[in-house]
């Protein structure tokens, strides 16, 4: 019995709800220090699986090229990915063209900026459609 209410302090202690992950490894090792339970207790506790509490997220090996393209589509706004794998090429790095598009895929600059529709310089070229016809 004494047990249980122990548990039930401990939730009381983290009693918060939509915490993200990082919130919840910070209340485990909270609950840990404080009413002294271990991991597994407290894990199962906050229902948190102990390999999302112990996961460890690998380094960004993109991080170089994606700082690297982003430059380049900076520089050349309207080059897709294709264009900036040249250019990455020609200085002499070689990236698989696949790598490339992954790291393009959204979260960088390499989306082309808007061309104008047909429609949009219609004027100048309403007066060169009326001239042909004459």
């Amino acid at each position: 019995m004494a047990e249980l209410s122990l548990h039930g302090e401990a939730l009381k202690t983290v009693m918060r709800k939509g915490v993200a992950l990082a919130g919840l490894r910070e209340d485990v090792e909270l609950v840990q220090a404080e009413h002294d339970l271990s991991e597994r207790t407290v894990c199962k506790l906050l229902d948190l699986e102990r390999g999302s509490y112990r996961y460890e997220p690998r380094p960004d090996r993109n991080a170089g090229l994606r700082s690297h393209l982003l430059v380049l589509a900076r520089q050349k706004p309207r080059y897709g990915y294709r264009r900036l794998h040249a250019l990455l090429a020609r200085k002499g790095q070689e990236v698989n063209v696949k790598r490339v598009l992954a790291v393009c895929g959204g979260r960088l600059v390499c989306e082309k900026e808007e061309a104008p529709s047909p429609g949009a310089g219609s004027s100048a070229r309403a007066a060169t459609d009326a001239t042909n016809q004459e």
